[in-house]
C-alpha cells in the first residue's frame, strides 16, 4: 500500500486515545510543545505531537527507494490541581492513573497493518508549573515507505 499522508498515524492515535480513555476531556493535535504551554488548557486532556523521524536507527533500501521510517509521536498528558504549595503533589495523584490507561491504550497497538506495534522511545521529562502538570510519553511507529 502506497503511503500518500506521510504524518497518517496523528488521526488514528488521537482516535485510539479518546476511546481508551474516555475520563479525559479531550484529545488534541498540537503542532508543538512550546504551543502546548501556551494554550488556555482543558484538563484532564491529551495533546499528540509528531515528534520527528529517528533515521538513525532506520535501515535504507535499494538505492534508498523504500525507507524503513521509524518515526516518533508524543502523547503529552496535562493534568491541573490546585497547589498552593507548588509542589505537584496533588498533579502527580492525578496523573497516574491516567499514566496506566496511556501506556495500556498505546504500547503494542498497530495503527494499521502497515505499521509495527507502537513502542515506548526516549523519556522526555515531565513540567509541572501553576498547578499544571503535564507528562510526555514518547512512542516509536515503524512503517515501510516507498519514494
Amino acid at each position: 500500500m502506497a503511503i500518500d499522508d506521510y504524518l497518517f498515524i496523528e488521526k488514528p492515535l488521537i482516535a485510539r486515545v479518546k476511546e481508551e480513555m474516555p475520563g479525559l476531556q479531550g484529545v488534541y493535535a498540537c503542532a508543538n510543545l512550546a504551543d502546548l504551554a501556551t494554550q488556555q488548557q482543558i484538563t484532564p486532556a491529551a495533546h499528540v505531537i509528531y515528534v520527528g523521524d529517528d533515521p538513525s536507527t532506520s535501515p535504507q533500501g535499494t538505492l534508498g527507494k523504500t525507507q524503513a521510517v521509524i518515526q516518533l509521536w508524543a502523547v503529552i498528558l496535562a493534568v491541573y490541581d490546585a497547589d498552593p504549595k507548588n509542589t505537584g503533589e496533588g498533579a502527580r495523584r492525578i496523573a497516574g492513573p491516567l499514566i496506566a490507561s496511556l501506556l495500556r491504550a498505546v504500547c503494542g497497538w498497530k495503527p494499521d497493518d502497515t505499521v509495527k506495534p507502537l513502542v515506548r522511545s526516549r523519556p522526555v521529562p515531565p513540567h509541572y508549573a501553576n498547578g499544571y502538570g503535564y507528562y510526555p510519553f514518547v512512542f516509536k511507529a515503524e512503517f515501510v515507505f516507498n519514494t
